[in-house]
């Protein structure tokens, strides 16, 4: 058994079980909230200063997150590291802000060490179980939607 997001391809003979969406989001450390994004009202804005930890392993994540919300980037700085773990890493270092998807980082968002003031958007790819049988969905825990 394994669990993949379905933008990659697997087995034609695997059997997939859909788990959740994908939700992104940008995520810093709590306390960095003012430093990296504007909050005005209700109206939350990424600050040009700035800067956007990238991944190469999803270096388009940044761009999909901007074009579904409509949030601008423009001005801001960008550090790209060679996995996913370490951008999130290093945003929970203070390093910048980081895309986080929301399964991946909600323990750190509920135990206050991230925070993710713009919420959550579902970039449009899902998880999935894949396994050489069918597994019935009663099976599969079921978790709480995103709360965002």
């Amino acid at each position: 058994m394994a669990i993949r997001r379905n933008d990659v391809l697997w087995p034609a003979e695997a059997q997939a079980t859909f788990l959740f969406p994908e939700r992104v989001g940008p995520v810093c450390r709590a306390d960095l909230v003012d430093e990296f994004f504007e909050i005005s009202g209700t109206r939350v804005s990424i600050r040009e200063s700035a800067v956007l930890l990238h991944t190469k392993t999803r270096l388009d994540a940044w761009q999909t997150w901007s074009e579904l919300t409509g949030a601008s980037l423009t001005g801001c700085t960008s550090k790209t590291f060679e996995h996913f773990y370490f951008s999130l890493q290093a945003a929970a270092a203070g390093v910048g802000a980081a895309i986080g998807p929301w399964q991946l980082v909600r323990a750190e968002i509920e135990s206050g060490m991230l925070a993710a003031p713009m919420g959550f958007a579902e970039d449009g790819s899902g998880y999935y179980l894949l396994s050489t049988e069918i597994v019935e969905n009663s099976l599969i825990r079921k978790r709480p939607a995103n709360p965002s």
